[in-house]
């Protein structure tokens, strides 16, 4: 998917007296190549098989940013080219802070995809989904809630905190709850959903149930409907759902399709790495809550987010 597709998507939470053109598109990765050049992190002296912590990103430059963009837009547009970066990078899942870190041979773990949302370290490095035959390549790599830190990071220079349940619930978790109703089925309807907006940070529960405190799995929201053909199509995107939950995501997806749902497309890092996903099966009938950093305050960056207090206090590793 190309940036100048991204044009093309519904986004939501903007100002209407801004205007949106090809040279908005165009800054939103202008300062990719500048950050690709910078460390991604800084190597400690005592490393286990997490790996280091990831480097200290800058704030975005406001100047690359046209004054006759809306920034809302500009931000939820970034943070789509941003997914869609990272997912072509070819990443595994591995519990590891930052992507690019190789644990050394004697480290070098296979996690068992049926297991994936296990307790770190104690399951491995990285999923075996994601590694080569020989499994000489594949071992960096990293986990969900570390890759929706490093889009915020890399991104905006936004610090949020990593793990999964201090980032979804804890006392520093970023952003503000999105309001969104259920009903007592976890059902949800079109105009419901359809108050996510892009880079909305999405949190999923162990089992279905919908219980806060078993937040175990953080992914993006794109806020893409899945499309008839191509890259975003059905077909396409089921290739991404490991063996133990495609039955689980193709049963849903008839069942939303029955009832008039619509179905959108999610990306996280789970199975074999980052990729795009459909929100359904487990991503969806265990969808806790939603919290919100980009357009909360008028001309506010996801780099200056406020905390709100702890909704389900716990830390998952």
């Amino acid at each position: 998917m190309t940036i100048a597709n991204f044009r093309e998507i519904k986004i939501s939470g903007g100002s209407s007296d801004k205007k949106w053109d090809a040279d908005c598109d165009k800054s939103v990765s202008s300062d990719f190549d500048a950050r690709d050049k910078m460390e991604e992190f800084k190597a400690c002296k005592e490393i286990n098989t997490w790996g280091p912590q990831p480097n200290v990103y800058p704030v975005v430059d406001t100047k690359i940013i046209p004054a006759k963009c809306d920034l809302t837009i500009w931000q939820q547009k970034r943070v789509l080219a941003l997914i869609d970066k990272f997912t072509k990078k070819g990443w595994n899942y591995c519990h590891h802070h930052t992507p690019s870190w190789l644990p050394p041979d004697s480290q070098r773990v296979a996690i068992d995809p049926s297991n994936i949302s296990g307790d770190g370290g104690s399951d491995g490095v990285c999923s075996a989904a994601g590694l080569s035959g020989d499994k000489k390549s594949g071992w960096n790599g990293i986990d969900c809630t570390h890759f929706t830190s490093w889009v915020y990071n890399y991104g905006f220079g936004a610090h949020l905190a990593s793990l999964t349940g201090d980032q979804a619930c804890g006392p520093n978790a970023p952003g503000s709850v999105v309001d969104l109703k259920f009903d007592s089925n976890n059902n949800y309807t079109n105009d419901e959903i359809a108050k996510l907006q892009p880079g909305d940070l999405l949190y999923i529960a162990k089992k279905s149930g919908v219980n806060p405190m078993a937040v175990s799995h953080g992914i993006l929201w794109t806020g893409i409907k899945v499309q008839a053909s191509g890259p975003f199509s059905e077909e396409v995107l089921l290739k991404n759902v490991p063996p133990s939950q495609i039955k689980a995501v193709q049963n849903d997806i008839a069942n939303l399709k029955k009832n008039g749902k619509d179905l959108y497309i999610i990306a996280d890092s789970h199975n074999a790495g980052p990729n795009y996903r459909i929100f359904a099966g487990w991503w969806r009938v265990a969808f806790t809550h939603a919290r919100r950093l980009i357009g909360t305050k008028a001309g506010d960056s996801p780099s200056n987010h406020s905390f709100t207090n702890n909704v389900c206090g716990v830390t998952k590793k």
